[in-house]
């Protein structure tokens, strides 16, 4: 589903990742652990074809991606349940209305689908992003940090949730997160990014 072969990433004249390479089956979920500022994000760009590698190469064996970012873009002029319909239904709305809304309902955002997201708590956008990410109708779900912000309570529900879903249609994930603690029991392959370093280092998993 994903190959990543010597992968270098910079931001201007700071190498963010060195030499990278890492291939994942379909079906597979893979967690990205590492420091702060090691490149686990720009992964999850790459992955999406946000950003192109300084150096290396990327294939990914599918353009139907849900991504939740770490700062959920939600469209602050829709409602809450109004962008779930656009991501869900590929920016058709009138198509849209027959994608189930019960990814609200797992999130504990039922009660919230008609508020704008101004109106929400931090946690609960962090909530509703990864809704978005959920149902749209994809092959593979990247997810950026999805517990922080969320009481442990709620980290460990996203987690089974999330699970859940990609094993039951056997979908590849790819997320990234410094808390691993919710993963624990789900069988996750756990792949550490060290930090860029000179000269160029090579870590293959």
């Amino acid at each position: 589903m994903i190959k990543m072969h010597g992968i270098s990433i910079g931001y201007g004249h700071t190498p963010v990742l060195n030499d990278f390479s890492l291939h994942m089956k379909p079906g597979e979920a893979v967690c990205l652990s590492g420091p702060s500022g090691s490149g686990k994000s720009s992964l999850l760009h790459l992955a999406a074809d946000l950003i192109k590698p300084a150096k290396g190469t990327c294939h990914v064996a599918t353009d139907k991606i849900g991504y939740a970012f770490q700062e959920p873009p939600l469209l602050p002029w829709m409602t809450i349940r109004e962008n779930l319909l656009f991501i869900a239904g590929r920016g058709d709305m009138v198509h849209a209305g027959e994608i189930p809304l019960g990814w609200l309902e797992k999130m504990g955002l039922g009660e919230a689908a008609g508020c704008m997201p101004a109106e929400l708590s931090g946690g609960m956008k962090k909530r509703a992003g990864i809704a978005c990410a959920l149902a749209a109708q994809a092959d593979l779900i990247l997810l950026d940090e999805p517990f922080a912000g969320l009481d442990p309570a709620w980290q460990t529900r996203v987690a089974a949730c999330v699970m859940d879903h990609v094993t039951s249609l056997g979908l590849t994930l790819l997320m990234v997160s410094h808390q691993l603690e919710p993963l624990d029991g789900f069988g996750l392959r756990t792949v550490s990014v060290p930090e860029a370093k000179e000269p160029l280092m090579r870590h293959a998993v």
